[in-house]
């Protein structure tokens, strides 16, 4: 794509634009729909403040017993996110989770209190 800047044609210019582009602009729009977590589904999700809290249900297949991972996520522009793992365990199947303020809940009986921003401050 840089190499086009050199062309000497406005018009050569603006078709490589186009060629380089447009497949990346899709790619990046289609990207959350080809790389659906396998493995993941989402048991519980608390909407705070700034982001979202949510509770997953892992399974790694026959031989792998479930587990629970709670993340923080934060939504960049839409289908980009920002996630922080939180909290996670194995063989567990169900997590109690609860708000108690705009930017803290209760997971198993802790107290935890998020950043507005995941990961920085």
């Amino acid at each position: 794509m840089i190499k086009g800047f050199f062309f000497r044609s406005l018009v050569a210019k603006i078709l490589n634009t186009l060629i380089w582009v447009i497949p990346c602009i899709l790619g990046i729009l289609l990207m959350p729909i080809m790389i659906a977590p396998i493995g993941f589904e989402q048991i519980k999700n608390l909407s705070l403040d700034n982001s979202d809290i949510v509770a997953y249900r892992t399974n790694g297949g026959a031989t792998t017993s479930f587990g629970i991972l709670v993340m923080q996520e934060k939504n960049i522009i839409p289908g980009i996110k920002l996630v922080k793992r939180i909290y996670g365990q194995d063989h567990k199947e169900n997590v109690n989770m609860i708000k108690t303020g705009e930017n803290s809940f209760e997971i198993e009986g802790n107290p935890e209190i998020v950043k507005r921003n995941v990961y920085f401050e």
